[in-house]
């Protein structure tokens, strides 16, 4: 069946602050929206400083770190409107309206504050988490934002390392290894580590770069010594960095608020996310607030079925969520707990290829004749166009030309670039983009 969806838009979203406690006395921040994808039709947003009073953010964390149980939808719905309201100005809200209206949304956060839970924004229509595709980076630089796309090769099995419960003290991360175990059979290579496991045997298996997932359920310690807890001590973060992981694992760590710095309320050290990061994790997936251990298993357990599908990890999230907020087991928050490190585009492998090619729909509304839609994108890296009709299509309440074309394309070719030369090279819009695969 045929899933509609819009030219993805990738924004980067950089949000820099003063270190540690400064952030509170400065009680500012410095914003800026740059365009990745369409500078020349939608300009950025420069660089400019707003007022933020950090007090009320950091109520809004002590509050989830406390008692999330006690916290519904409701409520959420509440902090996210606060957050959206201290943190998001209105040249930014007009952009993303702006750019709503004709792209899918893909937002990049460089940061030098990771306690935000940017996830949990509302914007008065819905939360961001459910909107977007969304991703983090820690930084201050936007120069110096690049991400490598690792292309592994594709395997039946992909090997996934599945950590639950090493220290012998947490009945949910049993709880949830044995979900995933059963979840996962049939369709991963699963070696799984649990039982007393001290730091040793944990780094010796995450160490030896033999997976392409590696998932972690347990205690984590936040602070200068942050790390995940084993038998005897933590797993160092600064530890965790020096590795050299080849394969470039994704890494999803269900342990309490692992997506957050190490340290709560401005204090700095190396994160566990960062840690991974730097050890050359391609995505890291961590916790905001401690979670339901059985969400978080059905949770992990979509993620990986739409990463072993061929989705990118921000596709795979996003509609992870969106399951969980449909058909919810209770009255919780956990959908919105989980936040990426990394970019959203991230593959576990590759696009599902069907003889090596990567088959796309694309509509595109237009005057000209469909003779020339297929002339600029038979110039695009040898792909293969058939238009198959056209038809009368209502845009902005005009009536126009549209023409829908089937077009093959090698899989080293994206959908943005695909859909970017299209509209450098025609005049007329691209409407959307309808997946067949």
């Amino acid at each position: 069946m045929a899933v509609e969806a819009r030219i993805k838009c990738p924004i980067l979203l950089t949000a820099l602050t003063s270190p540690g406690e400064w952030r509170r006395r400065d009680g500012r921040m410095d914003l800026s929206v740059i365009n990745l994808f369409d500078e020349f039709s939608h300009p950025s947003v420069p660089r400019f400083t707003c007022p933020v009073d950090f007090s009320k953010i950091d109520s809004v964390l002590r509050e989830l770190n406390k008692d999330v149980n006690a916290i519904d939808n409701v409520r959420l719905r509440q902090f996210g409107k606060l957050l959206w309201n201290l943190l998001i100005p209105p040249e930014i809200r007009g952009h993303l309206a702006t750019l709503e209206r004709s792209y899918a949304i893909q937002l990049l956060f460089m940061t030098n504050d990771l306690q935000i839970p940017w996830e949990i924004i509302h914007d008065d229509f819905d939360f961001w988490a459910l909107k977007y595709t969304m991703g983090r980076i820690y930084g201050s630089d936007e120069g110096h934002v690049r991400f490598q796309q690792w292309r592994k090769k594709r395997v039946q099995y992909p090997p996934l390392l599945l950590i639950y419960d090493p220290a012998q003290n947490l009945d949910g991360a049993k709880r949830e290894g044995g979900a995933l175990r059963r979840a996962l059979k049939d369709k991963f290579s699963i070696t799984p580590l649990t039982g007393r496991q001290t730091a040793y045997d944990l780094a010796l298996e995450i160490g030896s770069d033999k997976f392409d997932i590696i998932h972690f359920a347990g205690h984590a310690q936040m602070g200068k010594k942050g790390g995940l807890l084993a038998a005897d001590r933590e797993l160092s973060s600064r530890e965790i960095a020096q590795y050299s992981l080849a394969r470039h694992p994704i890494v999803f760590a269900n342990a309490c608020a692992t997506g957050v710095a190490g340290g709560y309320y401005g204090a700095r050290s190396l994160s566990i996310a960062e840690a991974f990061i730097k050890a050359g994790a391609s995505a890291f997936i961590g916790t905001l607030w401690k979670t339901d251990d059985d969400i978080s298993a059905r949770f992990a357990s979509c993620v990986y079925f739409y990463l072993k599908s061929g989705c990118t990890i921000g596709d795979a999230l996003l509609r992870a969520r969106k399951e969980l907020w449909e058909n919810p087991k209770r009255e919780d928050i956990d959908w919105a707990a989980f936040a990426l490190f990394g970019s959203p585009d991230s593959r576990l492998y590759g696009p599902l290829p069907r003889e090596g090619i990567v088959t796309q729909r694309v509509q595109v509304t237009m005057s000209n004749a469909p003779g020339t839609l297929a002339r600029v994108l038979q110039g695009l890296s040898k792909c293969r166009v058939n238009i198959v009709q056209g038809r009368s299509i209502t845009f902005d309440n005009e009536k126009t030309a549209g023409y829908v074309a089937e077009i093959e394309v090698p899989s080293g070719v994206s959908d943005v670039e695909l859909l970017k030369a299209v509209k450098g090279r025609v005049k007329g819009l691209v409407y959307h983009l309808e997946y067949i695969n």
